[in-house]
């Protein structure tokens, strides 16, 4: 079965990832459907493997390829050789799933026989140049919304877009807006082979209640027809 490597170790707990989450999980669901000869290798960090487990399927397969342990291992170098003994106790060497430090991410594409590499969050952690990748563009604010980072952010932005644009075979992005200010600010790929395809709803918002089901739901948690708000994302300052 040809093998597709998606990279979602970005998928933060929650909705820290905004639309973005919602967007691929159900991606993933509808590739799986349509394309059951293509087989799927999530792979994942410990913030959200099991999180992702709905994605399971004859199909596809999560593997998580960063854990705690780079993070705790970190803090070793701030104890001297009095406590190393100690510290190697509290932080001891991991067997199970790969860690940062022992992974190689020259080579950890192939050690999965990747035939494409999917990369749904901009971010280009693998730097495999020779395999044949797809990644998803959202939105270029940190050009032209400054105003809504900070000095930090704007950097890895910026840093993610570029080397996408270095790295990828075929870019993706969500409206003909973001493609034309791709096309404008990226020189490193053919036009051609970056595409518009827009985010689909589908059956998401479906109308499933009957009219005296709704009303009954709604006076249960104090609320009325047309009196109400609701507001599906986050409090960031580009959402107004």
């Amino acid at each position: 079965m040809p093998k597709v490597v998606v990279d979602l170790t970005q998928v933060l707990p929650n909705g820290e990832n905004g639309g973005a989450k919602i967007m691929v999980i159900e991606l993933l669901k509808q590739l799986s459907l349509l394309a059951p000869q293509y087989h799927f290798v999530l792979l994942t960090s410990y913030r959200a493997h099991e999180e992702l487990s709905i994605l399971d399927s004859n199909n596809v397969e999560r593997i998580c390829i960063f854990d705690k342990l780079p993070e705790l291992k970190r803090y070793r170098k701030y104890f001297t050789d009095l406590f190393k003994k100690i510290a190697e106790q509290i932080f001891p060497d991991h067997d199970g799933l790969l860690t940062e430090a022992k992974l190689d991410k020259d080579n950890v594409l192939k050690s999965f026989n990747a035939d494409l590499l999917f990369c749904p969050f901009t971010e280009q952690i693998f730097p495999d140049s020779a395999l044949p990748r797809v990644t998803i563009i959202y939105d270029l604010q940190h050009l032209y919304y400054q105003h809504f980072f900070d000095e930090t952010q704007i950097f890895y932005r910026d840093k993610f877009f570029r080397d996408a644009c270095l790295l990828s075979s075929q870019i993706v992005c969500i409206s003909d807006f973001v493609r034309s200010a791709v096309i404008k600010e990226c020189g490193a790929i053919d036009q051609k082979n970056i595409k518009t395809i827009h985010i689909a709803i589908k059956d998401r918002v479906a109308n499933n209640f009957l009219n005296d089901k709704k009303e009954l739901f709604l006076s249960k948690i104090g609320l009325s027809s047309n009196r109400f708000l609701f507001y599906p994302a986050n409090f960031w300052k580009h959402k107004n």
